[in-house]
């Protein structure tokens, strides 16, 4: 008993054995995906790893975005009207253009919305950069890791940079927040 009782103590505490809490889009459950506000809310929660998407805008800004279009479940335009079909690609706004939409509510007429009934609004948020992700988590003082995947593919096309152009952009900003591990 005595030797299973330290051997549940020795796992408990041993570091290669933590526990790391990864935030799925930020807090999608809770707060608008991909945006600063989840992102925020899921480091107030406690999540160690936040994960997200990249996609480029036409002017090589690194963005944050699931998808490589703008999508009808998640986007108003910037009159406030919900876009009516998938919207133009990331790729062919610049960063100042793509800023224009709001992010901050999902469609409560969408299907995707009944998945989140949780989620809190944010309006007003906007596609963010990748670098003010980082920004975000060096600014909270809690250590974060960031699980960021390009969203590029074989059949990607004009839809977003081609593949090594996409990897010097991302490793470009990695760098410049001084957030790799060595």
């Amino acid at each position: 008993m005595r030797a299973l009782a330290l051997l549940l103590l020795t796992m408990l505490t041993a570091p290669s054995l933590a526990f790391d809490l990864e935030g799925h889009r930020g807090t999608r459950g809770l707060a608008p995906e991909n945006t600063l506000a989840a992102f925020r809310r899921a480091l107030e929660v406690g999540v160690t790893t936040i994960e997200t998407d990249m996609a480029v805008t036409k002017d090589d800004v690194v963005v944050i975005s699931h998808n490589p279009f703008l999508s009808p479940d998640l986007v108003r335009d910037p009159d406030g009207h919900w876009l009516s079909s998938p919207g133009p690609q990331i790729r062919s706004l610049t960063f100042v253009e793509l800023r224009r939409y709001d992010i901050g509510r999902i469609n409560p007429t969408s299907q995707y919305a009944r998945q989140f009934p949780n989620q809190q609004a944010a309006d007003g948020e906007r596609f963010p950069k990748l670098s003010e992700l980082f920004d975000l988590g060096k600014a909270s003082g809690k250590p974060v890791r960031f699980n960021i995947e390009t969203k590029i593919t074989p059949t990607s096309g004009p839809n977003t940079p081609d593949p090594a152009t996409f990897a010097r952009l991302v490793i470009a900003v990695v760098r410049a927040a001084d957030v790799a591990v060595a």
